[in-house]
């Protein structure tokens, strides 16, 4: 803590995954990774509205339509840009990171917490909204929640040992031939994306960058940055497994339509 604030907001404790009780059950006890893609978030938002779908995944640049001088260094910059016009602006997506295989979390930040600027012993709470896991139950009430088959209601994995998670799920990536320097793991951005913007870290990084109306899903991302054909078609077209984590894994069956309460006990210490 620092100035009444914490030093590392962006600090993680925990990884929740929110899915249905048959994948859940997968993931606790064989430890199995369901990759996809951005270009089928895209889709799904055209299908099914926005929550699970985003319009905007992938996006690197944004600018006005008659912003003519842009428009045109846009589409040169890569080889394969695409680009869709929504109202006045024009955005710019890359089609090679749109299929690269990504697999996505909700993180359990620090600065999700309140932080009282008081020092010793503290029990902090955190609240997920139920906006969360209404954007992965297509919105269901908790009634018709409880008409589905069993297998296919809500459910919530959590996840304590974060590092030991990613680690297997990278040593698992290794096995089947990705490069370790493609495997990229990094907390998600929010931006607005309704207003002209450009991504300056460079792709694919776009794809740790979404819109700010999904901040509440603070996601945490897994992208496989291959040009691979065989080995994209693999991770998204069929799931792997790493291994059980019941060890350091929870699963609830509860549909948390109105949100989570998350508390927990921590030494809190001022920092110089």
């Amino acid at each position: 803590m620092s100035n009444g604030q914490w030093a590392n907001p962006n600090g993680s404790f925990a990884i929740f995954r929110c899915t249905n009780v048959k994948y859940a059950n997968e993931l606790i006890n064989q430890g199995t990774i369901m990759f996809n893609c951005a270009q089928a978030w895209a889709d799904i938002e055209m299908i099914k509205g926005k929550g699970q779908g985003d319009l905007y995944e992938g996006i690197f640049a944004a600018c006005h339509l008659l912003d003519v001088d842009s428009v045109l260094s846009y589409h040169q910059q890569y080889d394969d840009v695409e680009s869709i016009c929504d109202g006045k602006l024009v955005y710019f997506k890359r089609k090679s990171v749109m299929n690269l295989p990504t697999f996505c979390f909700f993180i359990l930040r620090q600065n999700l917490f309140d932080c009282s600027g008081k020092e010793g012993r503290q029990t902090l709470s955190a609240h997920i909204p139920g906006a969360y896991f209404q954007d992965f139950a297509e919105g269901l009430s908790a009634d018709q929640v409880m008409l589905l088959d069993e297998e296919k209601r809500p459910s919530l994995v959590l996840i304590h040992d974060m590092d030991r998670f990613i680690e297997m799920i990278k040593s698992k990536l290794i096995t089947l031939g990705v490069k370790e320097s493609d495997i990229l793991f990094q907390l998600v951005q929010y931006e607005d994306k309704h207003t002209p913007f450009y991504n300056p870290v460079g792709s694919p990084k776009e794809l740790f960058l979404k819109d700010k109306s999904f901040y509440y899903q603070n996601e945490g991302r897994i992208v496989v940055n291959t040009t691979s054909k065989l080995l994209i078609d693999m991770l998204v077209r069929k799931p792997i497994n790493i291994g059980s984590i019941r060890e350091f894994a929870q699963q609830s069956n509860t549909y948390s339509e109105q949100g989570v309460l998350v508390r927990m006990t921590a030494d809190v210490y001022a920092m110089d």
